[in-house]
């Protein structure tokens, strides 16, 4: 039996669900609605299917690590050279650049709700959610687990009025799109992303294989679950073309954001009432999916500078400044940044959280290691994500 206790892991795959469940789940509906939600479905079920194995392939990795290490301390031990500047690379990037989208996501998204401006709304919240990040994994547990727990109540309530004003013959229409088909598929990849915060999981877990692993797969599926259920409603609410369509959208390109959407949504509702639990949702996702992220980047950065050796004041001032600001900055010069950097952030995925575990696996044979996680230890799904990561890297090279 475990000595982890229940409520650290519900707690756990609720900081899973959150990482997962944020901004992104805005951008899906737009992508899928130029390929119609059968297709759309199926590409989102192999994204799952594979970011759920590879996620699994890091937490072997992390449990043959010494405990604590993130990402930089994996790559250290299981890495040659070449391998750990790659690690450094695309981790910083992946994680730069997804927060520089969820910043620009939640100023688009609280101003329909607090109309203030993009640049006054970002920094509100990156100094609000940032504090908890700062007082660490516990502080984020708590406020992600009140944070959740209203987004899956409103999500209840969302359903109930989002699916009844679906109109079916919204969901056969489409137009497809081959470009738009290479944009979607790291998407998708990022879309199913909890790889970033497993080292921190696994000490808080207490090095637990069966519980780390069960809190991973648990926490992937609920997001798939309320993936669908978001696309068919939205998609079954604001029709393809026509006057307030996703047409509008498709004009933007990359400058369409979260807010955008959302005034679509509150459009096709025609009921202020109805229009309020979406956007807090819609808020609430982008939130919990910061905290996450933040809280994976701010400790990978103490770790990878070794900002520990710093007092206190001077580890917090650097690591605050180089976790926060930085992509603040970036967010100010460029609000409407949100579909373009999760582009990029697809390609940063692909190397880090698909083909790194890939070659961290093969170190741990060649040392003769004992699999605590057993089925992860398989050829035939092992190299399969290595060909489908390096598909999606193939295909974002391509579509730049």
């Amino acid at each position: 039996m475990s000595n982890v206790s229940i409520n650290r892991q519900i707690g756990s795959i609720f900081v899973v669900i959150g990482t997962e469940v944020g901004a992104g789940i805005l951008a899906l509906p737009i992508l899928i609605a130029h390929m119609g939600l059968p297709l759309g479905c199926c590409i989102m079920l192999v994204a799952w299917c594979l970011m759920t194995y590879t996620a699994l392939l890091i937490c072997e990795a992390n449990l043959a690590s010494s405990d604590g290490s993130s990402f930089a301390g994996m790559a250290k031990e299981l890495l040659p050279p070449i391998g750990r500047f790659g690690v450094w690379v695309s981790f910083l990037l992946l994680l730069y650049t997804i927060l520089v989208a969820y910043i620009s996501a939640a100023g688009s998204a609280f101003n329909t709700t607090f109309p203030i401006g993009q640049h006054k709304i970002s920094l509100i919240f990156v100094i609000v959610l940032g504090s908890f990040v700062v007082m660490g994994i516990k502080a984020v547990d708590w406020v992600n687990r009140l944070l959740l727990g209203t987004k899956l109540l409103l999500l209840i309530f969302v359903c109930v009025i989002l699916l009844p004003n679906v109109h079916l013959d919204h969901l056969t229409v489409s137009f497809f799109n081959s470009k738009i088909l290479l944009v979607a598929l790291p998407v998708f990849v990022t879309a199913f992303s909890s790889h970033l915060i497993i080292p921190t999981l696994r000490t808080y877990l207490q090095s637990d294989a069966k519980v780390l692993s069960r809190v991973i797969i648990i926490g992937s599926i609920i997001p798939l679950i309320l993936y669908l259920i978001w696309i068919i409603g939205v998609l079954g609410v604001i029709p393809l073309t026509g006057e307030h369509s996703f047409s509008q959208l498709f004009a933007k390109t990359h400058d369409a954001n979260v807010g955008d959407i959302l005034s679509l949504m509150k459009i096709n509702l025609h009921n202020e009432v109805f229009y309020s639990p979406v956007s807090l949702f819609s808020n609430i996702s982008v939130t919990t999916s910061f905290l996450g992220v933040s809280l994976a980047l701010y400790h990978f950065l103490i770790d990878a500078f070794r900002l520990k050796r710093l007092n206190l004041v001077r580890k917090n001032i650097l690591a605050i400044f180089l976790t926060f600001l930085l992509p603040l900055f970036i967010v100010w010069f460029f609000p409407n940044i949100f579909i373009k950097a999760l582009g990029y952030v697809g390609l940063c995925c692909s190397v880090l959280l698909i083909i790194i575990p890939f070659f961290m696996i093969k170190t741990l044979r060649k040392r003769n290691h004992v699999f605590k996680i057993k089925w992860v230890n398989n050829n035939f799904f092992l190299y399969l994500s290595l060909i489908l990561g390096c598909l999606v890297i193939i295909i974002q090279l391509f579509d730049m």
